[in-house]
């Protein structure tokens, strides 16, 4: 019998303990865009050398359909960021979708942010207020 608990990406089995990766190499993204193919390509390399599972998800990620890598507001970066950390200077924040505008935001904290894309309005705010994207 194995039991696998997701929380900790490990498989249990009654014989040994074994670490799976989040990453299966034997996905690909169906996307033509030659920029998501070959940032996945890169990704793909990296997970296949690396127990890092940060490098890992965000390949996993890459491979998800558009439906799937649904758009985030500012607003929702920054509180799902603030759960890990609550200091986000000098923090490096990876989103892999489009990252949105949001009106209710007035001020934003000095943000380094890598996403696949951003609207117009929301990178200008983000420089404006001393961050990057």
């Amino acid at each position: 019998a194995v039991v696998s608990t997701q929380s900790t990406g490990m498989s249990i089995n009654k014989q040994k303990v074994t670490k799976y990766p989040i990453f299966d190499p034997s996905r690909q993204p169906r996307s033509k865009n030659t920029f998501m193919l070959s940032l996945f390509e890169f990704y793909k390399k990296l997970a296949a050398n690396t127990d890092n599972q940060i490098i890992q998800k965000i390949a996993k990620r890459l491979t998800m359909s558009r439906s799937n890598r649904q758009p985030l507001t500012i607003t929702g970066l920054i509180k799902l960021a603030k759960e890990k950390d609550e200091n986000l200077d000098g923090k490096l924040i990876v989103f892999v979708g489009k990252l949105l505008e949001d009106e209710a935001l007035l001020q934003l904290p000095k943000l380094q942010i890598v996403c696949l894309r951003a609207s117009l309005t929301i990178a200008a705010r983000v420089e404006h207020f001393g961050g990057e994207i």
